[in-house]
């Protein structure tokens, strides 16, 4: 008994020649992420910001109210921040620590499916992927997600090619984990409940008994957290945020790899493999169309999921897949797939670089320094009207000019002292239909008392294009000719300033 055990759970090493380029691959990955890492926090990264501020219950508060979803991913930045202070690193750090740890799950993961080259491949291929590195850096769930994610394969994979209990329990805390860090991914799980019972070959080893046990105590752990995704229901119009059905950002997280999948496709038809590694393979595949099917189905019956970061977790198959199948194929083919993969994610992080100012995309929103400006130009004035809009879509949902707190959260990066005045939140859409009336009832009479007044906040407007430009078109049209606008942009936010020409002319003459 014993050395049937040691047969099935021993594994071939890791040929050393693949130290030398694994080490340069996570140099590289490192490189990509430390680029910007402490740079001012976005608009979402503010969320997170603000829920994982104050006391531990108010965190708790805020995880569930905020975002429909459970303190799982907001405890490690509470934690951190209490450890360090408040910083953007320590904000974003546990997401930077999640995706090493990802490395290990896919990893071991491609390893039990197919061997260690295997798992190097897949390690690899998410290390230098481009949402990888997105994500990785950004104070957000979403790192969290690919952890769970890769966890709940490599368990599931374990389970059933060994069949162990510590597999199994793998394969249900890390399924259940997908669920608690963001509902919207568990369809990429229940993608791996109909692989199971489609596949004859993955019930070798994994008896239907254990897995029905086990799919039960999952599913009693993820119950836990239904209780708020049902009252999210109501709000389905709300949560359709998205102005276009765009069903190619499906592809978002997974374009590069599309050759070493259609490979891997075509590996799979062309052996009928019935043993274990090929059904597993072909399970991977059935998690990326579930969960692809998934959002793709939500936008028909009206909510709008269709953004790259919903589909975020069909990256974790997909390396797999593709780790699995460079192991298998020929020279040629692997380095196909590879010098695709390079050149379609070299391509992606140049433009971003050039775009954003930083290759992974934080930065770009460079509210620290906007508010940093403000405030100095406010140091004597401080009753001046400050108009303020943060970009988030909440500033729609309730009546204009009462938005949830927060809103606010953009107004005060970490480490910074709170804004110094009260602000008069616009709104989210220009289009929106009681904005008019909002403008012309509370935001002019306020402007009107003073002959200067501030506007900051995001530019983006799907509607209009530059939420800004309007603005600065409302005041000239309701008070021709009475002010002059001075512009200044912080990559996506915008601080606009008002001053009245009259005024205007005598400070320069001053200066």
């Amino acid at each position: 008994m014993t050395s049937l055990v040691t047969s099935l759970v021993a594994r071939p090493t890791v040929n050393r020649r693949s130290i030398l380029p694994a080490s340069i691959v996570l140099a590289i990955g490192l490189f990509l992420r430390l680029d910007g890492f402490n740079s001012s926090l976005w608009i979402d990264e503010f969320g997170a910001f603000w829920v994982a501020g104050g006391d531990f219950q108010t965190m708790l508060d805020r995880s569930w109210a905020a975002y429909g979803q459970t303190p799982l991913y907001y405890v490690l930045p509470w934690i951190l921040m209490q450890v360090f202070g408040e910083s953007e690193a320590a904000l974003r750090l546990p997401s930077l620590v999640l995706g090493g740890l990802s490395l290990i799950a896919v990893y071991s993961c491609s390893r039990a499916i197919e061997s260690p080259t295997a798992g190097l491949y897949a390690a690899g291929l998410l290390w230098l992927s481009v949402p990888s590195v997105e994500y990785s850096v950004n104070a957000r769930p979403y790192s969290l997600v690919l952890f769970t994610v890769a966890v709940a394969l490599a368990g599931f994979a374990s389970a059933v090619r060994f069949g162990t209990l510590r597999s199994r329990l793998v394969w249900i805390v890390g399924g259940a984990a997908v669920a608690w860090t963001h509902y919207l991914h568990f369809p990429i799980v229940v993608g791996l409940y109909v692989a199971y019972a489609a596949l004859p070959a993955l019930r070798a080893r994994y008896a239907v008994r254990q897995f029905a046990l086990d799919g039960v105590v999952q599913v009693a752990l993820v119950s836990l957290s239904t209780i708020k995704v049902l009252t999210l229901i109501p709000r389905r119009g709300a949560l359709s945020w998205l102005p276009d059905f765009n069903y190619l950002v499906l592809l978002e997280p997974i374009w590069p790899l599309l050759v070493g999948i259609v490979i891997g496709i075509a590996q799979l038809a062309r052996r009928h493999e019935a043993h274990v590694s090929g059904g597993l393979r072909t399970a991977l595949l059935i998690c990326l169309v579930f969960q692809g099917a998934a959002i793709a189905g939500a936008s028909l019956v009206g909510i709008n999921l269709l953004t790259g970061r919903y589909v975020l977790s069909m990256l974790i198959p997909a390396v797999v897949l593709v780790g699995t199948t460079l192991a298998r194929t020929n020279t040629e083919s692997v380095i196909a797939i590879l010098v695709v993969f390079a050149v379609a994610s070299g391509a992606v992080y140049q433009r971003t670089k050039v775009s954003r100012g930083s290759f992974s995309g934080i930065g770009y929103q460079d509210w620290r320094t906007a508010v940093d400006d403000l405030t100095a130009r406010m140091s004597h004035e401080r009753n001046v009207p400050v108009l303020f809009r943060s970009g988030y879509v909440e500033e729609d949902f309730m009546p204009l000019g009462t938005p949830p707190p927060g809103v606010f959260a953009p107004l005060r990066s970490p480490g910074r002292p709170p804004f110094p005045t009260m602000v008069v939140p616009l709104n989210f859409r220009w289009a929106h239909p009681a904005r008019e009336e909002y403008f012309a009832q509370g935001i002019a009479p306020k402007v009107e008392q003073s002959s200067h007044f501030f506007v900051i906040g995001t530019q983006a407007d799907t509607d209009v294009g530059n939420y800004m430009n309007k603005v600065v078109e409302w005041t000239e049209s309701r008070w021709p000719a009475k002010y002059a606008v001075r512009r200044t942009d912080y990559g996506g936010v915008e601080l606009l300033e008002f001053l009245a020409v009259a005024d205007g002319a005598s400070r320069a003459r001053e200066r």
